[in-house]
């Protein structure tokens, strides 16, 4: 049951960055080189290791946390610096950021076995097709944005 709370947190959390992030890029407002991972965590968070959940949690909850503290990072530093690098309220990154790391912890804790070692030859067709969706849409998503951000538009 962890591994569905945390496919379903990732994709939540991750929707909730990329629309955070998509004002700033459709502005114009233009960011840092550190502000390039801001841009794919999302697409990253939500496309790869929400799907990874059911394979591999624990690997999924590294790699989210990872990531999520580094938008930790973004947020208290925006601030301890009163300076507003992407978003004018600050727990926008931050109470996200708490719903990946519990999760995360539950993931640790609690495992045993993986959800798709668990599953039939039905339970894994299931889980393959609800893992794809978002991933195919966080490939399109990454191809494109990366596309359109080097100009390698045709």
């Amino acid at each position: 049951m962890t591994a569905i709370f945390q496919y379903l947190i990732y994709l939540c959390v991750s929707c909730w960055y990329s629309l955070l992030v998509w004002p700033v890029i459709t502005e114009g407002a233009g960011l840092r080189i550190w502000g390039l991972p801001l841009l794919f965590f999302p697409f990253l968070l939500g496309g790869y290791f929400s799907g990874l959940s059911f394979v591999a949690p624990r690997t999924a909850a590294t790699s989210a946390t990872i990531m999520a503290a580094i938008l930790l990072l973004v947020g208290l530093y925006s601030h301890s610096q009163n300076k507003y690098a992407v978003v004018y309220q600050p727990s926008f990154f931050l109470v996200p950021f708490a719903l990946v790391l519990g999760i995360s912890y539950l993931a640790f804790r609690n495992f045993d076995r993986s959800l798709w070692s668990r599953a039939g030859r039905v339970g894994k067709v299931t889980l393959a097709v609800v893992a794809a969706i978002p991933a195919a849409l966080g490939t399109w998503l990454l191809v494109s944005f990366g596309a359109w951000l080097f100009g390698w538009d045709a």
